[in-house]
């Protein structure tokens, strides 16, 4: 939550510190805000899921997919502020090919991806916030 609120200080405030603990700043929200949105959509989906088990989304940081997700978000946020979008492309091709998984029946492993993708998602929506709150404060 202290992220998310550090996030939207940046976006409506005028008081501005100095423009490294800003950039910091919004890197840390952009990298931890959306963790805690991601575990919220998770936990609805495998209770709302027949087909997936509870222990399909391990919650919070027992997770090695949150401190992966912690990273990812911190290396998209980085990949568009020095112009590389191309970056978060090859970094889903690679996650997927690597994410893959053989031995689930196919609805739970049906289920499981889409569970996946909408991780992905939310994480995207995180990354563009930051991005957007990066913009509106006038860094290149």
């Amino acid at each position: 939550m202290l992220s998310l609120g550090v996030l939207l200080a940046a976006l409506f405030t005028s008081w501005r510190p100095s423009d490294r603990w800003l950039m910091v700043a919004i890197f840390a929200a952009t990298a931890t805000a959306p963790h805690w949105m991601l575990e919220g959509f998770a936990r609805l989906a495998v209770a709302l899921s027949p087909q997936l088990a509870p222990g399909d989304h391990v919650v919070g940081f027992r997770n090695i997919g949150a401190y992966l997700g912690v990273l990812e978000r911190s290396l998209f946020l980085g990949a568009l502020v020095a112009g590389q979008p191309g970056f978060i492309a090859m970094w889903f091709v690679f996650k997927g090919i690597a994410g893959y998984r053989v031995g689930l029946p196919e609805t739970r492993a049906r289920r499981t991806f889409q569970l996946f993708l909408l991780n992905n998602a939310v994480s995207l929506a995180g990354v563009a916030l930051g991005w957007l709150v990066w913009r509106r404060l006038g860094f290149s």
